[in-house]
């Protein structure tokens, strides 16, 4: 029998080896492409949602996220390579998806396939390749996971237990308790009505002020002698709190005074409290209604809203309050502000839409703004 010399073996062998071997390609549209391809530039993609720490409640999960698509000069097609970490360094990624296909109208949404833990902030990103070619990845983006918040009824403070007042009273109550995170803004609803079932209503929103309480004017005048009830709420985007316990109160006969004060700013004796401080300043409006009037000049009904100011400064001083012109932040003494202390502490209230050339200046309340920066004013006296 023939047998084969052994280098004639070997090299069979080895024909048939390298027969049997798959090669790299230089066909850019091959998955086995060699290597990356000169020329191809891949961009970022573009994180649009959720980024800049956006709040998210757990009830919404699980979360989406959505980018502007990378963009390649390739004919390789690209998909994406998402990660999801607890960190900003990406240390400690939590979430890895790789293979997501970008959709064709430019812009690609991803939900991750379930929730991530409460209580927690995430960075996210993602970068786009082909098999070949990588590009860098995108910003990166964060946001938090929070559990709702669970809001409690807030605490009215003034008017209550059937006080009278102007007939376009200040409301005031200590702000709502919560457990959780509140989403965007927390505001305050207040309904005022004439019967205890709210069944006819008017209301006002207004936005939590810090501090622990806030205060809201009553969006238009109630009728004069009326017997009225009001409530409050708090809410934020997603959670909206329970009913405050229902106040009452009476109106004035004039709108400026009450409790059998005449008209006017001089009122009863009492606390220095932001309701009685209310009566003044109405019932300054009330006893100089020429100083509201309609004036042909913008500087001639400010002039005259001036005066108002410094005449309620002394008719708040008269009732013993502490009162006080405000500095605004531009370094301006203001026409409209005024400070009064409240509860031991400076407190600062718009109380004035000033008028202009045609239109007169109008009593909007005491709605409080920050910061107190008291100018001692003795005001004008009767």
């Amino acid at each position: 029998m023939r047998t084969l010399p052994l280098l004639g073996l070997v090299s069979s062998m080895l024909v048939a080896t390298t027969g049997c071997t798959l090669s790299k390609t230089e066909n850019p549209l091959t998955p086995t492409v060699a290597g990356p391809l000169p020329g191809v530039n891949i961009t970022a993609p573009n994180p649009i949602q959720p980024r800049d720490g956006q709040r998210i409640v757990n009830d919404a999960q699980p979360v989406v996220l959505t980018l502007d698509n990378a963009t390649s000069n390739s004919v390789r097609p690209f998909s994406y390579l998402i990660e999801v970490a607890t960190d900003a360094g990406f240390a400690n990624t939590v979430f890895t998806q790789d293979g997501v296909a970008p959709a064709a109208n430019g812009r690609t949404t991803f939900q991750l396939p379930a929730a991530l833990p409460s209580g927690k902030s995430y960075w996210w990103r993602a970068k786009a390749k082909d098999g070949a070619n990588t590009g860098p990845y995108s910003p990166s983006a964060n946001f938090e996971i929070v559990v709702p918040v669970v809001f409690q009824p807030p605490v009215p403070i003034a008017p209550i237990n059937n006080v009278t007042v102007s007939t376009r009273p200040t409301f005031s109550w200590n702000n709502a308790g919560r457990v959780g995170a509140t989403i965007g803004t927390t505001v305050y609803d207040i309904e005022v009505s004439e019967d205890a079932a709210f069944a006819v209503k008017t209301g006002v929103t207004v936005n939590e002020a810090p501090g622990g309480a806030t205060s809201g004017t009553a969006p238009q005048d109630g009728r004069p002698s009326t017997h009225y009830f009001w409530r409050i709420r708090a809410r934020d985007v997603i959670t909206t709190g329970p009913w405050s316990a229902t106040q009452s109160f009476n109106t004035s006969s004039g709108g400026g005074g009450g409790g059998g004060n005449p008209v006017g700013c001089h009122i009863a004796a009492g606390g220095t409290t932001l309701e009685r401080a209310g009566l003044v300043v109405y019932g300054c409006g009330d006893e100089f209604p020429g100083l509201l009037a309609v004036f042909s000049t913008t500087d001639q009904a400010e002039a005259k809203a001036e005066e108002l100011l410094l005449r309620t400064i002394w008719h708040l001083q008269l009732a013993g309050f502490q009162a006080a012109r405000q500095k605004n932040p531009s370094g301006a003494i203001s026409k409209d502000k005024l400070n009064i202390v409240i509860g031991g502490a400076w407190h600062t209230y718009d109380i004035y839409a000033l008028g202009t050339a045609g239109v007169a200046t109008r009593i909007t309340g005491l709605n409080e703004v920050f910061p107190p920066n008291p100018q001692a004013d003795s005001g004008i006296p009767d």
